[in-house]
């Protein structure tokens, strides 16, 4: 095989698995993919390219074979297990047509081992794989791991017919915690010549102290998976054999639309330089659609919609053509209806909102001041502390905006973590106590995750009490503003945080907001429909922690004439230089904090990176702010 050959790879298999055209839409390399929207999906490899590397530091005599051409890789793993025992890194396997490489391979005479090692957590090797009633079905969201390893097993038995083949996944065990201090931090993420992504391990084996990970073996888990699981009527090697003719004929492949489609990465707003785009060009030659048809709304962005295969079943692919007469009258169900008869109604101008009286009622029982938080998170999957588990939630950030009864709004505090290396969460939730403690005005929220991280440090204090003097003083504020279980049954303080997307779900709509009810699509819509924020934030904003007193926050785009979204005004800005980083969603927020702990960080940095974590995290509680004002403005 010459080095221009098309081989199946493990990622393309896991792309073909799902929909075979997906392997002509990614060897084109012009069709756009969804994750490609943010350059935050460049970081999501980030934990897994760390975790790779720790599992590298368990097996300190193993060797990392050089990045080659397949066919020299090949050649080169060949060569090392023609010794009895050995240790590889990312070796390099031909069989047929597909391609591996082998993130751990350990042979032992005629027994090989291969260790594919994953940064999603487990909590033993006891973890589940399969549905408990009923027919012996895989649980989807370990498919695609049991999947990855199959291929690679099912490619060595091709290429190593007497050898005994023996698959192991290596995951990230929660219930171990890191018994060195600062483990995170010796896998430092660094970009090389290229611009790729690359750990610089300069520690070494024996400082990473023991093993947070799990090694499970999977070898009746794998044999379920090669005989006797179908991937759209295909069996196991009958799916490799179609997938490798895909790539190697290069035509596109026969298939249909359906469920699938919902959650494909090519179903994306970006339609590239050539026009390209792999969604609607499904939809448009499978069912024949116009571009009108194109644009129309599509039954997949009807809100919390899981049962969408029914709709699809009856060919109804619009929601222009939904008929609710049958519709389910839950309280979901009487959402989606409002989404629905917007949308078919056609109206996007103010006209078209709805507001549910109730929500008036509710907010009369509100107690002034009204205090509005947004905190900022991460998990990682090595612990940066002694003592700490993997992907603990760690709280580093958090912003208040404070409403008096007569309308003054004032960014009231705000606190980051700016000590590399430092556990925050302890000295996070006093600051919040202090900040929240003055009076008993009314908490407000954006979904319950503020809820349940303050939940889990709750749970962190009760681990540490021993060390933590004020332990009991902080899980008893925690208790007043959040709600609980404890068995069956649920609690809830005094002064309860209160939920602001639960108030969208049940009382607030405008077709603007599509499927979705988060503050990102909730906020550029009355950005757009409300008279009062235009009139308040095309002026001077002068209450600001973070931002000029000249801010303006509604300004208008010159191309379509609507508001620019805020969350992406705020990112572009050249005043801090070139190290200042768009942070416009809490993930990128999250990779940000997370340079920030690395010690080759320098101070100046550090400095432009708090800035940048503390615009975005008041911004959010800002949207908070102006969504309550348009409320206010209609009663």
């Amino acid at each position: 095989m010459g080095s221009n050959t098309t081989y199946l790879t493990k990622s393309l298999f896991i792309k073909g698995m799902s929909c075979p055209v997906k392997l002509h839409y990614s060897k084109q390399d012009k069709y756009p993919e969804n994750f490609a929207e943010t350059k935050f999906y460049d970081e999501l490899t980030r934990g897994g390219f760390q975790v790779n590397e720790l599992a590298k530091s368990y097996y300190p005599k193993g060797k990392e074979m050089p990045k080659e051409s397949p066919e020299e890789a090949f050649i080169h793993t060949m060569e090392e297990l023609e010794n009895d025992r050995t240790i590889l890194f990312e070796a390099t396997i031909l069989a047929d047509s597909s391609l591996i490489r082998i993130d751990i391979l350990i042979k032992n005479k005629n027994v090989i081992e291969i260790i594919e090692v994953k940064s999603k957590s487990v909590e033993s090797i006891d973890e589940r794989f399969y549905t408990l009633r009923g027919e012996k079905r895989i649980l989807g969201e370990w498919l695609t791991y049991l999947a990855d390893i199959s291929f690679q097993t099912f490619t060595m038995e091709k290429q190593f017919p007497r050898y005994k083949i023996v698959p192991y996944l290596l995951m990230i065990d929660t219930t171990k915690s890191a018994t060195v201090d600062g483990l995170n931090q010796m896998f430092e993420i660094i970009e090389d010549n290229n611009g790729k992504l690359v750990i610089n391990f300069e520690s070494s084996p024996e400082n990473v102290g023991k093993s947070i990970m799990t090694k499970i073996p999977v070898v009746t888990d794998v044999k379920f998976v090669i005989e006797e699981v179908e991937f759209e009527g295909r069996k196991f090697p009958s799916l490799v054999s179609y997938l490798q003719k895909v790539l190697i004929q290069g035509n596109r492949p026969n298939t249909t639309v359906g469920p699938k489609c919902k959650n494909c990465e090519y179903r994306t707003e970006i339609v590239n330089k050539q026009g390209t785009n792999g969604f609607r060009e499904c939809w448009k030659q499978i069912l024949g659609w116009s571009a009108d048809d194109l644009n129309k709304p599509h039954v997949f962005d009807i809100w919390n919609k899981r049962d969408v295969s029914k709709l699809l079943d009856q060919e109804i692919y619009h929601i222009q053509d939904v008929q609710i007469d049958n519709w389910s009258r839950t309280k979901i169900g009487e959402r989606q209806i409002k989404q629905i008869e917007a949308i078919q109604a056609g109206d996007y101008t103010p006209k078209a909102e709805w507001i549910d009286p109730q929500l008036f009622e509710e907010m009369e029982t509100w107690e002034f001041p009204l205090y509005f938080i947004d905190f900022e998170t991460e998990r990682v999957a090595i612990p940066y502390n002694l003592g700490k588990r993997p992907y603990e939630i760690l709280a580093f950030q958090y912003s208040i905006h404070k409403i008096e009864q007569d309308g003054t709004v004032t960014h009231f505090d705000e606190w980051l973590n700016v000590k590399p290396g430092i556990f925050p969460n302890f000295e996070f939730v006093r600051n919040l106590k202090e900040d929240l403690s003055h009076d008993n005005g009314s908490i407000f929220c954006y979904s319950q995750y503020e809820n349940s991280v303050l939940n889990e440090i709750y749970d962190q204090l009760e681990e540490e009490k021993n060390q933590i003097a004020d332990y009991r003083d902080l899980q008893v504020w925690i208790r007043t503003i959040t709600s609980w279980k404890e068995g069956k049954k649920r609690f809830k303080g005094d002064r309860v945080m209160i939920d602001m997307l639960k108030l969208v779900v049940d009382y607030y709509y405008h077709p603007l907001m599509g499927g979705s009810n988060g503050i990102k699509a909730v906020l550029p819509t009355i950005m757009q429909i409300s008279d009062f924020l235009k009139e308040k934030y095309s002026k001077a904003y002068k209450n600001s922690l973070n931002y000029g007193q000249a801010h303006i926050w509604h300004v208008l785009d010159q191309q379509t004439g609507h508001p620019v979204d805020p969350f992406k005004l705020q990112a572009k800005t050249e005043e801090f230089g070139s190290d200042y980083p768009e942070i416009t969603d809490g993930g990128e927020a999250m990779t940000i904090y997370s340079k920030y702990q690395f010690t080759s960080t320098t101070e100046e940095t550090r400095k432009i990176f708090a800035i940048a974590l503390k615009r975005y995290c008041e911004l959010d509680t800002l949207a908070m702010v102006m969504i309550y004002e348009h409320w206010k403005s209609l009663k």
